[in-house]
């Protein structure tokens, strides 16, 4: 039987760190996402929750070397949001 994954515990655990004073190393393994698509979803989830305005992307392991060392087989887009945008010449 597979169960599927459920976002929502991650992305609230991230809410609360980002709002808080408290740092975590990485997400209990009974609430991290295994694949890519699970990650975004627990993003998108966050992003909800934060109800903070995307303003653009941002991408991570773009490059073929990357991908190769991190084992992923596409790059990884994140969001910006506009309370993490800063101006030109800031």
């Amino acid at each position: 039987m597979t169960t599927s994954f459920d976002p929502n515990p991650a992305a609230r655990l991230l809410a609360q760190v980002w709002h808080g004073t408290q740092q975590i190393v990485e997400l209990p393994v009974d609430i991290r996402p295994s694949s890519i698509d699970q990650g975004y979803d627990v993003q998108d989830r966050l992003i909800a929750l934060l109800g903070v305005p995307v303003v653009g992307w941002k991408l991570g392991v773009g490059s073929a070397k990357l991908k190769q060392q991190s084992g992923v087989e596409r790059s990884i887009a994140g969001r910006v949001l506009a309370t993490r945008r800063h101006e030109p010449g800031a």
